[in-house]
Order: C-alpha cells, then sequence, then structure tokens
C-alpha cells in the first residue's frame, strides 16, 4: 500500500503495533513530512503550518479489528499524535460507514467502498479537523479499481495526501497481470497528474 503526499520529501518509518488480546501483530507505517521550500504540507484553519504526522496501517477488516480492539485507532492517535491515518482493506460496506465516521473525535473521515464485492478491498483517510481539504477524489480513472474502493485522494493546500490498496496479485497469481500490466501503470500515471497540476 501507499500513503504519500506529493511533491514533499518523505522520511519513512515503521513501527510494529503490538497485539491486544487475540488479534494478530499488525505493522504500522509512520511517515514523518517535513515541510518543502513551499512549505508544510499541512496547513491548519487558522492559517498555522507544521510537518505531517501521518500513518497508513492496512487493517485487513475495519469491523474485525474494531469488534477485537475498540480503542486500536485512537491508540494510534494517542501515541503518535497522528494528522492523517490511511487504512486500507477496510472491507466495509457504504450500509456500514456510518458505524465509523465517528470513531475518532476531532477527525473527518473519507470512506471508499468495494461496489464489486461486500467486505472486500476498500480505503479510508481520517484527517484532523482543523486541516483544509479543497478537493476529495475517489479512484484513479480504472474502472476495476475504482469498482473495488482502493484510491482516495485528498488535496491539501499545498499538497496531496493518497491512499491506495494495491490489488494482490491472489491465488495462483490470477491478477498478477493486471496488477503489473494495468493498475501499476495506471496509478503512476495518475500520481504524475498530480503532480503536474
Amino acid at each position: 500500500s501507499v500513503c504519500s503526499i506529493l511533491p514533499v520529501l518523505m522520511n519513512c518509518f515503521a513501527y510494529s503495533v503490538r497485539p491486544i488480546g487475540a488479534v494478530s501483530r499488525r505493522f504500522l507505517s509512520s511517515t514523518s513530512v517535513h515541510a518543502s521550500a513551499a512549505g508544510s504540507p499541512l496547513t491548519s484553519g487558522n492559517g498555522a503550518s507544521n510537518p505531517a504526522r501521518l500513518l497508513t496501517w492496512n487493517v485487513a477488516s475495519l469491523r474485525s479489528l474494531i469488534r477485537k480492539q475498540p480503542n486500536a485507532l485512537q491508540a494510534l492517535v494517542d501515541d503518535f499524535a497522528a494528522d492523517a491515518i490511511c487504512l486500507q482493506e477496510t472491507k466495509l460496506q457504504e450500509s456500514h460507514v456510518p458505524d465509523f465516521t465517528d470513531i475518532l473525535d476531532n477527525y473527518q473521515s473519507f470512506w471508499y467502498c468495494s461496489t464489486a464485492r461486500k467486505g472486500y478491498s476498500g480505503t479510508a483517510i481520517f484527517l484532523r479537523d482543523d486541516l483544509n481539504v479543497e478537493d476529495v477524489r475517489y479512484g484513479i480513472g480504472d474502472d476495476s479499481a475504482d469498482a473495488e474502493g482502493r484510491v482516495i485522494t485528498i488535496k491539501l493546500p499545498k499538497s496531496y495526501l493518497v491512499t491506495c490498496y494495491t490489488p494482490n496479485a491472489g491465488t495462483g497469481l490470477k491478477r498478477l497481470h493486471y496488477r503489473t500490466q494495468t493498475f501499476e501503470g495506471k496509478m503512476t500515471e495518475y500520481l504524475r497528474t498530480l503532480t503536474a497540476e
């Protein structure tokens, strides 16, 4: 999965999130994004700019995670003081989203659910309430990926925040050709259009 801000240079660090109860170990990627010559990528409603603190996590079913660890997302916010949390493989249907929109106080949320299959794929972004969102885009212009809810883009005043759940090649590598010959090219092309804006 990819969580990136364009065109800002990022420094990446990996953190391990220890399991609570029966939940298996998950790996969390935390990214500190430092101000570029153009200024900070995140600007609050009062105009203040600071380096961004981003987290990305393949939750492999948000409903299951929250059922087993009700405070898992809040713990991330408390531990890492995240400006944004990007989630992949949420596996939510659109009818489930209202149950999760207010799970974090002081965060706005953006959801993209699979319409291709129930309980499959999906992405979400939680962003601090005081950050200025200029636009939200869902998808990359690829019918298959877009039906699976794989990419959300948030346009901020000085940058873009993109979360992506890259298709798995699958059992027997049946989707490898789609991933390498279609999806990766479309995603690269999409990111290039963002850097050109």
